[in-house]
């Protein structure tokens, strides 16, 4: 795999404030001003560095300016906690289904929506952003995402998965698509890999037969970020699907996102395998890196749209906040801590609206030769330096096994 040359970063901290005002109207103000609080001044420090391309999948890592925690500071992420440091209790049975839960460690640890919990009869996921303080018991709101089985032995005691659905179904989430809905998403998911485990869970789409090979090459590929220069860390990615913006997602600390990234890489990867599926592209072979700058231009307007964004806030402990934000054509949500501490924060676009983007500002043939949508442009474009001769389509998928 190959390093996409260097240059300066697209998006920088002078662009983004001189912007800022623009958007929202006005010069962002205090941190106690909740519409362009902690949120928005958390962008503020953010920078877009060049990124990786495959043919379905390009993932930028996100690189900011970050302070030394402090001690005092530390959080730590439950969906990648080891089992004796998370433990879960009783489960409600009801309609809005939640499960007690304790930490075993001082510090406070946070289960994000999205995260996933496997019972021994279905996986459940983390509908609404929680705080464990230390070692007081909280309780955790679930959504049952799979099918229901009997009893196994193996998951007597609930066991955290971590962060590893799809970001279609993470924007389902964030909308608080209900419980139905969401796992009839869930059921179409599996029935494109053709997913034979009882469970028909998204925890398990990686593993299904068709994809497990592509999955596992984007995984060997995009398994180590490349290195940031020495005065930052990488505290983030943006993952862009087909060359639309899919997912873009922040953590408070270099640390935070080194033990979250494999499990967003899982989904990242998933997702790109079920594109294929559906784009009849399986059968061929992931394409070179290519310089995705081209790929940005939505990106930069999404960041930006989180100046302006209305948010709805609500507590989730007494010195904590959810914020989830209003955008067009996307959904988003910021764990804050304290007076502005973001400890996450995800920007999930709507699956069903990427492919209405505008063309890029630069036109390079072999990278739109690459993608599975060009846009018209592109393909007038590759149309006439292939003398007239349409672009060939994409190889058929392998036969499904029997």
């Amino acid at each position: 795999m190959r390093n996409a040359p260097p240059r300066s970063p697209v998006l920088g901290v002078s662009a983004l404030l001189a912007l800022a005002a623009l958007v929202a109207g006005s010069t962002p103000a205090s941190a106690k001003d909740a519409t362009v609080g902690p949120v928005a001044r958390h962008a503020e420090a953010v920078e877009v560095a060049p990124g990786l391309e495959h043919r379905l999948l390009i993932v930028h890592p996100v690189l900011a300016r970050q302070a030394p925690a402090n001690a005092a500071e530390t959080v730590r992420l439950g969906g990648t906690a080891s089992p004796d440091l998370l433990a879960f209790g009783h489960m409600e049975k009801s309609a809005k289904q939640r499960a007690d839960v304790v930490s075993f460690t001082p510090e406070p640890t946070v289960l994000l929506t999205g995260d996933v919990v496997r019972t021994e009869t279905a996986d459940y996921a983390v509908s609404k952003d929680t705080v464990v303080p230390g070692t007081n018991p909280s309780q955790v709101p679930l959504v049952r995402i799979s099918k229901e089985v009997d009893a196994d032995p193996k998951y007597a005691e609930p066991a955290m998965l971590g962060p590893v659905l799809p970001s279609a179904l993470r924007y389902a989430m964030l909308l608080d698509v209900p419980g139905p809905g969401l796992r009839d998403l869930a059921e179409r998911w599996a029935t494109d890999v053709r997913s034979v485990t009882p469970r028909r869970s998204p925890a398990e789409l990686g593993t299904a037969e068709l994809i497990a090979k592509r999955v596992s090459d984007y995984r060997h590929s995009f398994a180590a970020l490349p290195k940031p220069a020495a005065d930052r860390e990488i505290v983030g990615c943006a993952i862009l699907v087909d060359g639309a913006l899919a997912i873009f997602e922040t953590f408070g600390s270099g640390k935070m996102f080194a033990e979250a990234w494999p499990k967003l890489l899982e989904g990242a990867a998933t997702e790109a395998a079920v594109e294929e599926v559906r784009l009849n592209l399986l059968g061929s072979d992931l394409a070179d890196p290519a310089d995705p700058d081209r790929f940005l231009t939505e990106l930069k307007r999404k960041l930006l749209d989180v100046f302006g964004a209305r948010t709805k806030e609500t507590d989730v402990l007494e010195e904590g906040r959810e914020f989830t934000l209003a955008l067009d054509g996307a959904a988003a949500r910021a764990l804050v801590l304290g007076e502005d501490r973001v400890v996450h924060f995800v920007l999930v676009t709507d699956p069903a609206h990427r492919a209405d983007k505008a063309p890029g500002e630069g036109f390079d043939p072999l990278a739109a030769a690459r993608k599975a949508r060009p846009t018209e442009e592109e393909k007038r474009l590759l149309d006439r330096r292939n003398g007239g001769q349409p672009v060939p389509a994409p190889a058929d998928p392998p036969p499904a096994p029997k």
